[in-house]
């Protein structure tokens, strides 16, 4: 995992006021696993994600509930 941050401040000098924006950029890496599956909720019962899948050279994606 990657992170990054900016941040933009305005001074108002006279009003004694300052405005911050924080942006962050937060970059992931290996999202799916070895499987080609992304599980971001498993329970004993199963799990839910999406599931990579190679076609004609193209990844595709496809939301699944297992």
């Amino acid at each position: 995992m990657n992170a990054g941050r900016e941040v933009i401040v305005q001074a108002d000098l006279g009003e004694n006021t300052a405005t911050a924006t924080i942006t962050a950029t937060v970059e992931i890496s290996e999202l799916f696993d070895d499987n080609g599956e992304l599980r971001p909720w498993q329970d004993t019962v199963g799990w839910s994600g999406y599931l990579r899948e190679q076609d004609d050279g193209e990844a595709r994606c496809r939301s699944v509930w297992i």
